[in-house]
This record gives C-alpha cells, sequence and structure tokens, in this order.
C-alpha cells in the first residue's frame, strides 16, 4: 500500500472506523493502529513487530496517508498478502480508497 485517503473524515475518525473493523477478525488483535500529529503506524505483533509508518496529510476534505516507511518481520512475510488484502477491505467497505 502506498497511500490511503478517506474523504469527510478526520484522521482520528478513518483510523477508528478501520480499527472497529479489524476486531471482527482474528488476527486483528495482533494489529494496533496508532496516529501521532502527523504521523500515522500500523504495528503487527505476533511472533515479531513489524512496523508501517504514514505521513498524514490533509487537504480540503481529504484525509491521505503516504506511506513513510516500513519494517516487516521475517515471520510475517509469508502472511504479508494476506494482512494488506484484509485491510484494504476493511478501508473499502469505510469508504476509503487505496493506491499503489
Amino acid at each position: 500500500m502506498v497511500q490511503i485517503s478517506f474523504q469527510n473524515k478526520t484522521a482520528a475518525s478513518a483510523l477508528k472506523a478501520v480499527s472497529s473493523g479489524l476486531s471482527n477478525w482474528d488476527f486483528g488483535k495482533n494489529i494496533s493502529l496508532d496516529l501521532g500529529e502527523n504521523l500515522m503506524t500500523i504495528t503487527i505483533k505476533k511472533m515479531g513487530t513489524s512496523k508501517i509508518s504514514f505521513n498524514v496529510v490533509r487537504v480540503g476534505k481529504m484525509v491521505h496517508f503516504l506511506k513513510k516507511e516500513e519494517k516487516i518481520a521475517i515471520s510475517h512475510r509469508p502472511i504479508r498478502s494476506v494482512i494488506e488484502s484484509k485491510l484494504i477491505s476493511i478501508v473499502k467497505e469505510n469508504n476509503g480508497s487505496v493506491s499503489h
């Protein structure tokens, strides 16, 4: 994922919606979303720790999360596509978009 965008949502409300969607997925309990002033971090903790950081940019009524960096644990690499697919699905269910 390179960019995640939501229209008519704040960064906090967008993350709350995604976190809610993750709570309905068994593996979701291992994923946390943290929001700083201009940075959002996705952390995956289970048999290692992975972190993906995004810059948060607000443009008009849009909030964009632009991928900054990632550190993926070796143990998460085999399931990376499953995690990404689920996150993309949750973003789209909440009227967000993902572009690569």
